[in-house]
């Protein structure tokens, strides 16, 4: 191997770093830097995520809580039972917070109306805590 030089001694043609070592050893680091940055932008993007997932995981569980608590409720109003009471056990069965209940006609034909709220996790500071949701169960006509 006549002739070979090794990679250290190449020479580097129109480079000059200042410093009086070859560019190839003066950029070490820069490849650090931007990894760095990279990995940074990741984790950003991945806790915004997070957040953005958490707040449509609490939508739908308080859509969910709202209609079996508006079931619940007309059930127990058709048994003759407390409705509202039966529909503020079941939100809170299932995660949420009875905000208010109303009860439209009587015997046969009657429509609960619930509103529930649910927490939204995980919270963040200057954002809503909270997410409402409406639900009717039973069988009266709306107007």
């Amino acid at each position: 191997m006549v002739g070979i030089k090794p990679p250290g001694s190449w020479p580097v043609r129109g480079c000059s770093t200042g410093s009086g070592l070859p560019a190839a050893e003066a950029e070490l680091g820069a490849a650090s830097a931007l990894t760095g940055g990279i990995i940074l932008c990741t984790c950003m993007a991945m806790l915004v995520g997070v957040c953005v997932a958490g707040w449509i995981a609490a939508i739908h569980r308080a859509r969910s809580t709202a209609d079996l608590a508006a079931l619940a409720a007309a059930g127990a109003h058709a048994r003759g039972q407390k409705s509202c009471a039966a529909g503020k056990v079941s939100a809170r069965a299932n995660g949420g917070e009875l905000v208010s209940c109303r009860v439209e006609g009587g015997g046969d034909e009657f429509r609960v109306t619930v509103e529930v709220r649910s927490l939204i996790t995980p919270a963040i500071t200057p954002g809503p805590r909270w997410v409402h949701a409406k639900a009717i169960a039973g069988n009266l006509t709306q107007d």
